[in-house]
């Protein structure tokens, strides 16, 4: 039986970021446990030349980035030269996809030169390196698409940081080397795991952050009425087993026999007084206030499993589980001082965006303009709910979040490999 071993967290109020690791507590506390758990089973895979990793569920790879630091810091340790494959998967197109930009913009933001330079500067000099300059590319090679608008000229400014962020880059890499691509398409489609065994090959390590309570097809359920003490996406459960069991059997295709599934996924935790505890389950209900109060039509396809579902539809044959944690997170605490709305906004906005972006009025596609209108009622609510429900700065545990953090690696039992044959065949 896998070990579980329980968290409980609280998380100060902090200054926002483009970046969803640095947002929130729960994404902090989740990667913490990842690059524990991922650290022994990348040495073990370090043995060799090459180590392929796919991102699955990637969206805009910034999920990804303190798990890339732990594979550079491995990497260090090693002197033979080695190559690490990552291959992100996710439904964008064109990619969002700019892990290996914002990776290298944050280490050298630590060099006073470039941290003096403009947001969009320190990007541009970074892609402009990583298009341009033979001994990057020599150490990091990245798929042009998933490089963006890259500056074929650089300003004053950029050219004085210029050596200083190439020396940064080659010193961290040593005689290693990164190579990033990126594949577009839904990873409930057998077509896009395909795609990209087809651009690394098979993964040593498949990862997947928070990515497998979206379901496969858009949901005809709308919220109704939304009750903070029961789970609003129930009507969603069948839908959501049979498209997490194919997303497994997938999985267990798509790695190397030796290989392993490592993942972080929310859950919902039933209440010893009969209540459900979903992930931000206060956001999810003040967001859908204020999408009918715009007239918004949109539905959110999830569903947010137990433990013991999502850990029943893996282990039923599937995969050997070898170590659970569970994490619970609340994005709050006591005595904060900053603007609380305003971050609980934010923190909502980071995973919800792009779905609200897909949002109609009528016939209408949303402008940006009418998302940020809504993301600007949605900060009013959470003030209007602190008044209300006189909680003042501290906010109650319905932000709060649970993750399962886990290890698993394919079970090859006789049924199953005669099963692989037939369907190679």
């Amino acid at each position: 039986m896998p070990s579980i071993f329980t968290k409980t967290m609280s998380s100060p109020v902090t200054a926002m970021t483009t970046n969803y690791h640095e947002v929130t507590a729960s994404a902090r506390a989740i990667h913490e446990s990842l690059v524990k758990m991922m650290a022994p089973k990348l040495s073990e895979k370090m043995q060799s030349p090459k180590v392929d990793i796919w991102d699955v569920g990637c969206s805009d790879g910034g999920n990804y980035q303190p798990v890339l630091a732990g594979i550079c810091e491995q990497l260090a340790q090693k002197k033979t030269p080695t190559t690490v494959r990552i291959c992100g998967m996710s439904l964008e197109e064109p990619p969002r996809y700019v892990l290996p930009v914002v990776f290298f913009q944050s280490l050298a933001k630590e060099r006073p030169d470039v941290a003096a330079l403009s947001h969009p500067d320190q990007q541009g000099l970074i892609r402009h390196l990583l298009a341009h300059d033979d001994a990057i590319r020599a150490r990091v090679r990245v798929a042009p698409e998933i490089l963006g608008e890259v500056p074929q000229e650089l300003n004053a400014e950029q050219h004085k940081a210029l050596a200083n962020v190439k020396a940064l880059i080659l010193e961290k890499m040593g005689p290693h080397q990164l190579v990033f691509n990126y594949v577009s398409g839904s990873f409930y489609q057998e077509a896009t795991w395909k795609k990209c065994e087809a651009a690394v090959g098979k993964p040593d390590i498949l990862m997947t952050l928070t990515a497998t309570h979206w379901l496969d097809t858009p949901s005809t359920e709308a919220f109704g009425d939304f009750d903070l003490n029961t789970h609003p996406f129930a009507a969603h459960q069948e839908q959501w087993m049979a498209d997490y069991t194919r997303w497994l059997e997938f999985a267990k295709t798509a790695l190397k026999p030796d290989g392993y599934l490592i993942a972080a996924d929310l859950i919902a935790e039933p209440q010893t007084d009969g209540t459900v505890m979903f992930p931000a389950k206060l956001g999810y209900q003040l967001l859908q206030e204020v999408l009918a109060q715009h007239r918004v039509d949109l539905h959110f396809s999830v569903y947010f499993p137990t433990q013991d579902e999502r850990t029943g539809l893996l282990t039923s044959g599937r995969f050997k589980v070898e170590h659970t944690e569970a994490i619970s997170v609340n994005e709050m605490s006591a005595g904060a001082e900053q603007d609380v709305a305003e971050f609980c906004m934010q923190v909502v906005r980071s995973w919800s965006s792009w779905q609200v972006s897909k949002g109609r009025i009528g016939d209408h596609s949303l402008t940006s303009a009418q998302v940020d209108d809504i993301y600007a009622d949605l900060k009013q609510k959470f003030s209007d709910h602190m008044v209300k429900s006189g909680s003042s700065p501290q906010m109650p545990d319905t932000m709060a979040y649970t993750y399962l953090t886990f290890i698993a690696a394919p079970e090859h039992t006789e049924a199953s490999e005669r099963l692989g044959l037939l369907r190679q065949a």
